[in-house]
């Protein structure tokens, strides 16, 4: 089939579309679950129809590589999952808001707290600190998010994280200090 893509065969692009298209589009949609990310129903076809376009860039560059290795499915589920995280990207100012965290029967097992730490105060501790610390928070130690995942969701950069968490961590330690005394 390789072939006949880099010669241009409509046959084969007609075949190639249909025979991965469906398996594309769930990896697209599972992409976007994995990382929390609320799609709209186009947002997975967006992502396919941009993978079959960065097949015909730079005169068949991806499918020459293809070819060369004899092995394009792989190449096909790498370009799918990062166009998906490209839209992720694009849209990033609208997929994470902070919510408060109410509990419920989604909250992590409890941890024992610290002596002398209810969980009024720790709740209101975290009330006050800045919407960006209380969203990070929320992400990584009551959604268990990897760094990985809170940087696509946030647009903070990844290498940010851990310094901005213990920011947080922090500030949360000095309000929760000050309520005690």
């Amino acid at each position: 089939m390789l072939r006949r893509l880099l010669r241009a065969d409509s046959g084969a692009w007609d075949e190639l579309v249909r025979e991965y298209g469906p398996i594309l589009l769930a990896i697209a949609r599972r992409t976007f679950a994995n990382y929390g990310y609320s799609a709209a129903p186009q947002d997975a076809e967006d992502a396919v129809a941009i993978v079959w376009r960065n097949l015909l860039e730079h005169d068949h560059r991806v499918l020459r590589q293809c070819a060369a290795r004899k092995a394009l499915l792989p190449a096909l589920v790498t370009l799918t999952r990062h166009r998906a995280v490209d839209i992720m990207r694009k849209h990033r100012g609208d997929t994470v808001e902070f919510e408060p965290h109410h509990g419920g029967a989604e909250d992590p097992p409890a941890v024992e707290p610290e002596p002398g730490i209810d969980d009024a105060s720790l709740r209101r501790a975290v009330a006050d600190l800045p919407a960006r610390e209380q969203t990070l928070i929320t992400l990584f130690f009551l959604q268990r998010r990897r760094y990985r995942d809170i940087a696509t969701l946030t647009g903070i950069p990844q290498n940010s994280i851990g310094p901005t968490l213990a920011r947080a961590l922090r500030h949360l330690r000095d309000r929760l200090e000050n309520t005690r005394e």
